[in-house]
């Protein structure tokens, strides 16, 4: 009986060994392996400001949780084209997939880190905070249409974008500046698993976070990131009075998203509460 234990004892190591080995060799094969198996990533230029350790003018007590419910299974809702298939997809994909090269071949010849190539003059502009947003914006792009090499070169200058101040000065729109560079980012890592992105992610988190230090923790819709090296100045940050509905309540996919990456619930708190005020409008909007 020793030795049939001892046998059994032997088949089960050999077996848990060879998964072991199956399971890394399969992880190395995921987009993005070398990132997160080395658990490094080049080096990021350290922020001009730390928004990290910026003590908040109104902190919040305690964060609200995600909920947590079982995952359903939804239906597709991509349409079934049936005999719409074969040569002449692939041929329209195919002039899709060129003419967005060409573009962005256009993009890093005229306007390399700047916000829009403008296509006439063959110049550039910088109206969203100056952060690339055409480069950003492009990322998950780049990857769905396998241009994997342009793809690392993408992320390679993401990492030196510097988002705890803006260039011009300006406030920046809490909106855009979520949908394009935060969401970006957001969807780039989760198709590449590329880490590099959700530290930009995260970096670009802390700063728009500072836009929600408001009294009743409703966030700046137009928010001075640049104020914040003026004290007196930002302590007197309020939420804005009126607000285009979508401004602040098209944020939660983003916020929350991040907050389920990185386990730090403040994101998902932030959106939260904005989310509550709205509900509690609700009944107000059919009274008598």
């Amino acid at each position: 009986m020793a030795r049939t234990a001892r046998r059994r004892h032997g088949i089960f190591l050999l077996a848990s060994t060879i998964l072991i080995l199956l399971f890394i060799s399969y992880q190395d094969r995921l987009p993005g392996a070398q990132h997160r198996r080395h658990g490094a990533h080049p080096d990021h230029p350290a922020p001009a400001f730390n928004w990290v350790t910026r003590n908040e003018t109104y902190p919040v007590a305690s964060y609200l949780p995600i909920p947590k419910q079982q995952r359903r299974r939804f239906p597709m809702v991509q349409h079934n084209f049936g005999w719409f298939t074969g040569r002449a997809q692939v041929a329209r994909q195919q002039a899709i997939k060129e003419a967005f090269q060409r573009c962005w071949q256009a993009y890093k010849e005229h306007a390399w880190l700047k916000d829009e190539l403008r296509p006439t003059s063959g110049t550039s502009k910088d109206h969203f905070a100056g952060w690339a947003a055409t480069l950003v914006d492009s990322l998950d792009t780049l990857w769905i249409m396998g241009l994997k090499t342009e793809f690392e070169e993408a992320v390679q200058a993401v990492v030196t974008i510097d988002f705890s101040v803006t260039k011009s000065g300006d406030s920046i729109s809490l909106f855009e500046t979520t949908i394009r560079y935060l969401g970006g980012l957001l969807g780039s890592y989760d198709l590449s698993g590329d880490s590099r992105l959700l530290v930009k992610a995260v970096e670009l988190g802390h700063t728009l976070y500072g836009a929600f230090d408001t009294p009743n923790r409703m966030p700046r819709t137009y928010f001075d990131v640049n104020a914040v090296t003026d004290g007196a100045m930002f302590s007197k940050q309020v939420a804005d009075y009126n607000t285009v509905t979508a401004d602040v309540g098209s944020l939660t996919l983003e916020f929350t998203r991040l907050s389920q990456l990185t386990g730090d619930l403040k994101w998902h708190d932030a959106v939260a509460r904005i989310m509550t005020a709205f509900a509690a409008q609700r009944e107000k909007l059919f009274e008598d």
